[in-house]
């Protein structure tokens, strides 16, 4: 067996630095605890926001992911850079929802070494991560939401991750995983279940709906039949509102 040499998987791609252009970048990371609450663990300054999840390995980073990064810049450069309106076509769709869940699992692997992580391992299996890399194929059980994005800084970016259980009621017997992902005006959001158990595996997967009150201010992009899908929506978020659509679920 080959060892495989990890290496940086750029968080922002180095084509969304630049298509923001040059600024000074006020950063930091924020983590949270047990019951929710954020505490800000490292705050920096720089000219870059080369931030890296050294979680991939060398050949993914430099064929298939590459290919991809290559192929969300087609779609979504304008939308992330002048937050003009568009109609995404169903292999536009495609391709955001692939960019999408591949972020969700990249932030899966980076929370590994989290004290507050609920479990051991990664939350997508193996078989999951190898049937997305060979076919860019989704698992079941994924939604995909696109909202817009209007911060007071000339170039904003946002992204919180969190995992939780419900304790009673008809997903009781599913985990979730939600990843919120902004850069420039465009959010997406993930919102990932799997069994809790290997077995039984008799329900099918929860199908998440959001709550009327969030219709005006994000758009479903994934699960999809093969329609196009408008964005922006007519409402947007900003640096005060962020944290509760981070946070709906």
């Amino acid at each position: 067996m080959r060892t495989a040499t990890m290496t940086g998987e750029h968080i922002w791609g180095k084509w969304l630095v630049k298509a923001l252009g040059p600024h000074k970048y006020n950063l930091r990371r924020v983590d949270h605890d047990a019951a929710g609450q954020p505490k800000i663990s490292g705050q920096w300054r720089s000219r870059s926001v080369d931030v890296k999840a050294h979680e991939v390995c060398e050949e993914c980073n430099n064929q298939w992911m590459s290919d991809l990064e290559n192929q969300t810049k087609a779609v979504a450069k304008e939308m992330i850079v002048s937050g003009g309106s568009v109609s995404l076509p169903p292999s536009g769709v495609a391709t955001l929802a692939a960019f999408a869940f591949k972020t969700a699992v990249i932030f899966d692997h980076m929370n590994i070494r989290s004290a507050n992580r609920p479990f051991p391992g990664t939350f997508f299996s193996p078989k999951t991560r190898q049937r997305f890399r060979e076919s860019l194929e989704l698992p079941e059980g994924v939604h995909i939401w696109l909202a817009r994005f209007v911060s007071k800084a000339a170039a904003a970016g946002r992204s919180r991750s969190d995992y939780f259980k419900y304790k009673a009621g008809p997903w009781k017997d599913f985990s979730f995983f939600t990843v919120t992902y902004a850069v420039g005006y465009l959010i997406f959001q993930v919102v990932c279940s799997r069994w809790a158990k290997v077995s039984p595996r008799s329900q099918p997967f929860p199908v998440v709906i959001q709550h009327s009150k969030w219709n005006a201010a994000s758009v479903l992009l994934w699960p999809n039949q093969g329609l196009p899908v408008s964005w922006p929506p007519p409402q947007h978020f900003s640096d005060d509102t962020i944290d509760a659509f981070c946070n709906r679920w």
